[in-house]
């Protein structure tokens, strides 16, 4: 197989040229009767010329992956790579990261979702307890009002049997009473209007 060269023989203008045919068997002679520095040189090129292919190639959409990568940290969940043509390893590697933004963003609104179902339901249950404890406090303290004025005779006189009755519907008012309450302060406290006092206390 021949190659075609171009010899300039001016210094500055170009005033000819000779072609002339060589195989390429020879190219192997002029490399190794080349000066040193040529050599150098021809290496630094094709160094820095497969230094920027690679760059282009391989450096440059890895780098774009990570910034893609801490654009989905920073919680822009729509971020998609790009798939390069040319390059089945890196197709592969944009493919695998879309995949995973996908069932990143899949997960998040599921969670999302759940987040809104919970919320809901703790609104639900401290509206529940709120209503209930309330709605309770109000006949109990009544009955309880009314059991003791039974008890203590001002509705008339009470006998031993009568009387044990009625201490055990005032001991029981009065334990539903308490329930009732630590339902209303539990709701205030998952809400933060609970006060607390403090007082020292001996051990």
């Amino acid at each position: 197989m021949m190659r075609k060269f171009k010899l300039r023989l001016s210094v500055g203008t170009q005033v000819g040229f000779w072609i002339f045919l060589a195989p390429v068997a020879m190219l192997g002679v002029f490399w190794l009767d080349a000066p040193f520095w040529a050599q150098a040189a021809c290496a630094f090129y094709f160094g820095a010329l497969g230094a920027l292919v690679l760059t282009r190639r391989v450096v440059k959409p890895l780098e774009n992956l990570a910034d893609l990568a801490r654009q989905l940290e920073d919680g822009h969940r729509a971020q998609r790579a790009a798939e390069p043509p040319n390059d089945d390893e890196l197709r592969d590697l944009a493919r695998a990261f879309n995949a995973m933004a996908e069932a990143n963003e899949t997960a998040f609104e599921r969670l999302e979702e759940q987040n809104r179902a919970l919320a809901e339901v703790n609104r639900l249950k401290d509206e529940f307890l709120s209503t209930v404890s309330h709605e309770l406090r109000t006949p109990l303290t009544s009955i309880r009002g009314a059991v003791g004025i039974i008890a203590d005779g001002v509705a008339g006189e009470v006998g031993p049997k009568q009387q044990k009755f009625l201490e055990i519907a005032r001991n029981n008012t009065d334990r539903l009473t308490r329930l009732i309450n630590d339902l209303l302060d539990l709701s205030k406290m998952e809400a933060g209007n609970m006060t607390f006092q403090l007082a020292p206390v001996s051990v």
